[in-house]
C-alpha cells in the first residue's frame, strides 16, 4: 500500500529588505528579460513551483531554476543582464577615475 503526500514547494524566503529592493526593480525595469526573471523569483517567493513559474513565463523549468539560483548567488547582480551590468560597471570607473 502506498501513501501519497502533496508536497508543496519551498517558497523563496527574502528579508524585509530584499522584498523592498525586489518590487522596486520590479517597477523600474525596462528590459524584458529582467522582469522575466524578477518576476521567476517574485513567484517562488510565494511559493510557486518551478514548473508553474515557467508555465507561467512561456519557459522551460531549468531556465527558471537558473534564474533563482543566480538570485540567490548575487541577488540583484543575478538578475541584471549583462550590457546593463557592463554599462553600469563602465559608469562605476568613470566616477572612480574621475574623483582621483
Amino acid at each position: 500500500m502506498f501513501i501519497l503526500i502533496a508536497v508543496k514547494p519551498d517558497p523563496l524566503i527574502l528579508s524585509a529588505n530584499q522584498k523592498k529592493e525586489l518590487f522596486d526593480f520590479i517597477k523600474n525595469t525596462r528590459n524584458k528579460e529582467e522582469y522575466r526573471r524578477v518576476v521567476a523569483v517574485k513567484q517562488k517567493m510565494e511559493g510557486m513551483s518551478y514548473r508553474t513559474i515557467a508555465k507561467n513565463l512561456g519557459v522551460n523549468y531549468r531556465n527558471v531554476y537558473y534564474m533563482i539560483k543566480s538570485y540567490k548567488e548575487y541577488g540583484l547582480d543575478g538578475i541584471r543582464s549583462k550590457e546593463r551590468m557592463q554599462v553600469e560597471y563602465q559608469r562605476y570607473r568613470q566616477k572612480r577615475t574621475s574623483i582621483r
